[in-house]
């Protein structure tokens, strides 16, 4: 089942007019990219992170490891796709456009994208938004199983260590597979909560 937001990025890839595609899309992947920097903070409300620049915010998430630094220039390169369409009303995604835009994937992306760029710059800006979409959920979930594990660990830890308990050794062939139980139960409260 697709979240609101995927539902809202469908609308968007889909739409017939570029302003709409364009902007639409951005504001999407500005609001994971708040998501994620905000998942990625050990203390998220001592920073307004809705209020940092676009591009700031995916090298943020490139230094941490959470976009490939290979997709930051694709980033950055559909931010100056936006910024033309917000303050030029005369604004035309041309084949031009769509052949920079291709160009700033990272080379490793052509397997998903088909290899070559589609003669339709609609289509190629469709599946760009797509693709920037999809890798910063992935980032989102890989963030959350992470933070996931560590309380199931730090959990473990405190039942193997704890005041009334010595070390058992049976505890540690099983730790693994505990944590990995306790990152899926807390992935499936996330997609109740309609965070998947």
């Amino acid at each position: 089942m697709l979240s609101d937001r995927s539902k809202e990025l469908l609308r968007a890839v889909n739409a017939d007019d570029y302003l709409i595609k364009v902007i639409e899309g951005h504001k999407l992947i500005d609001e994971l990219l708040n998501e994620a920097l905000a998942e990625s903070l050990a203390y998220p409300n001592v920073l307004e992170v809705q209020r940092i620049r676009f591009p700031v915010k995916v090298d943020i998430l490139s230094a941490l490891g959470y976009i490939p630094p290979t997709n930051r220039i694709a980033y950055h390169k559909f931010n100056s796709v936006r910024n033309e369409f917000a303050h030029n009303r005369r604004a035309r995604f041309s084949e031009d456009e769509a052949d920079r835009l291709w160009a700033a994937m990272p080379k490793e992306q052509y397997d998903i994208l088909r290899r070559e760029r589609r003669p339709d710059p609609d289509m190629t800006l469709a599946e760009i938004i797509a693709l920037l979409y999809i890798q910063l959920e992935i980032a989102i979930t890989r963030m959350r199983d992470e933070k996931a594990r560590a309380r199931a660990l730090h959990l473990r830890v405190q039942e193997v260590l704890g005041p009334r308990r010595g070390i058992k050794d049976e505890y540690s062939d099983s730790v693994d597979q505990e944590i990995e139980r306790e990152v899926q139960l807390d992935r499936e409260r996330r997609r109740q909560r309609g965070e998947l």
